[in-house]
């Protein structure tokens, strides 16, 4: 049974989900990775045969602020690890890849994230990049993207070798391009380096390229936002993805900006919705397209927005490798363990690195698509929902506000509902996943753990307990 639309749930915006279901650490903890792994790898008659790839690579040479991903600095490890790490990544491919889940381990795209992913050597990503070729086929015209920033990006030699090894699309986030912000941020390229990378990014013919960029921040007005966004238009990215800040409760950068110290204003709902409204309204006069409820793309299709939405429409495998990566495969939604050396000793040791890990119905599973289908702003085909008029209430309820549209085979977002993607989603979360969300917040909240991997992730040490204020929307 689906709730009715929630009274309140449109009060403040919500931050897009990108994973469903929830995991909490308290309930969902993995105590026989063998028994789990055993369970997961069983063949199924009604698996989707589309799969994805996610790699995490957590090493940075500096780090973000506001930046709640699981990230380490690579001064604090020896080469020696960076390619222990290196190795076990490989290790994990194999495992998954060798399953035999897959009647053909075809991949419909790559994608490596971290962290920075091109802070590893040449030689280390280009293995990665080879073993995912040995171990799968890789769609012809499939997308294989990198993250990384503007100072690994400028170097030109290395962005050339990972081209011969099979990558496509590298992203890297401006996220402003205001001074005084970008210090107070912790984003150590210069604006020269940050062009510098456009130049090398074409230098070696990639075809695509996406940058990100942030509003609502402390210390940002619109005008400071447009104008980012002019400048960023300039350097025609294939992609802009934007992105709202997020402050992740217990976490060192959410204390600074909660106490004022080194900020003058504090992010707001209202500057949330006005921001992103006149950034969707310049990007539309400047002939970008909406593709996603958070990415402007130049007005054409793309093979990744394609393969994204075809992933999600038919609840496809989301194979997640790293430390820290989450993963759907086979109906089991897992997420590894946030720690390098535990992420290399369990693969060291021949078992998978799961954390937390929970399987789930088709009931569940009907939910995934629903939750997800918001924030890839797809024009969903109702015949792929199992029992999709289980959810005709909360349907009926986001039409009436004018956030859905439907025909006889169709249901998508309008408008309106882009700006409210997150919202949507959550009205799509079962009964009980409602109740998993909120007990997995305040579990990170006893535990003083950033709520968004359960995790010491831009926690300080020196953490003391606080007053909540923020929604669980985590």
């Amino acid at each position: 049974m689906v709730n009715k639309l929630s009274i309140d749930t449109f009060q403040s915006r919500l931050r897009e989900f990108f994973y469903y279901p929830k995991l909490n650490r308290e309930s969902d903890a993995v105590d026989d990775p063998a028994a789990f792994e055993h369970e997961m790898f069983t063949p199924r008659t009604d698996m989707s045969p589309l799969t994805s790839l996610y790699i995490h690579v957590p090493f940075c040479n500096y780090l973000c602020h506001f930046c709640g991903f699981y990230k380490e600095l690579n001064q604090q490890y020896p080469e020696e690890t960076r390619q222990r790490y290196t190795d076990s990544v490989r290790a994990e491919i194999r495992r998954y890849a060798r399953s035999g889940i897959f009647a053909e381990p075809t991949l419909e795209y790559v994608e490596f994230g971290g962290g920075t992913p091109t802070s590893l050597t040449a030689d280390q990503l280009a293995s990665i990049l080879d073993t995912v070729g040995e171990e799968f086929t890789v769609r012809s015209n499939a997308t294989v993207t990198m993250e990384g920033d503007a100072i690994t990006l400028g170097d030109t030699q290395k962005l050339r070798r990972l081209r011969e090894h099979g990558l496509n699309r590298v992203s890297f986030g401006i996220q402003t391009l205001h001074e005084p912000l970008r210090r107070k941020l912790g984003l150590k390229p210069t604006i020269g380096e940050v062009r510098g990378a456009v130049d090398s990014i074409r230098t070696v013919g990639l075809p695509e390229y996406a940058t990100d960029i942030m509003y609502n921040l402390p210390d940002q007005d619109v005008d400071m936002l447009l104008s980012d966004a002019e400048e960023i238009l300039a350097l025609e990215p294939d992609y802009i993805d934007a992105y709202s800040l997020t402050l992740w409760e217990n976490t060192g950068f959410k204390n600074r900006v909660d106490e004022g110290r080194g900020f003058s204003s504090q992010p707001t709902n209202d500057q949330n919705v006005e921001m992103f409204e006149r950034l969707k309204a310049l990007m539309t006069d400047r002939s970008m397209r909406l593709s996603r409820s958070y990415t402007f793309t130049q007005n054409r299709d793309y093979n990744y927005i394609r393969a994204s939405r075809q992933l999600i429409s038919s609840g496809g495998n989301m194979i997640g490798i790293g430390a820290s990566s989450r993963g759907y495969v086979n109906g089991a939604h897992y997420t590894n363990v946030s720690s390098i050396p535990g992420y290399i000793q369990a693969l060291e040791q021949g078992r998978l690195p799961f954390d937390v890990a929970q399987s789930y119905d088709a009931t569940e599973h009907a939910h995934r698509i629903m939750v997800l289908f918001p924030s890839m702003l797809l024009e969903l085909e109702k015949s792929k929902v199992p029992d999709f008029e289980r959810f005709r209430a909360t349907v009926d309820n986001l039409k009436d506000r004018g956030l859905l549209w439907e025909d006889k085979t169709t249901l998508g977002i309008t408008d309106s509902g882009n700006t409210w993607a997150g919202n949507i989603s959550r009205e799509f979360f079962s009964d009980e996943q409602r109740k998993v969300m909120t007990r997995s917040f305040m579990y990170s909240l006893r535990h003083r753990l950033n709520p968004y991997n359960q995790d010491q992730s831009g926690v300080p040490k020196n953490r003391t307990r606080r007053t909540v204020r923020t929604e669980p929307g985590a």
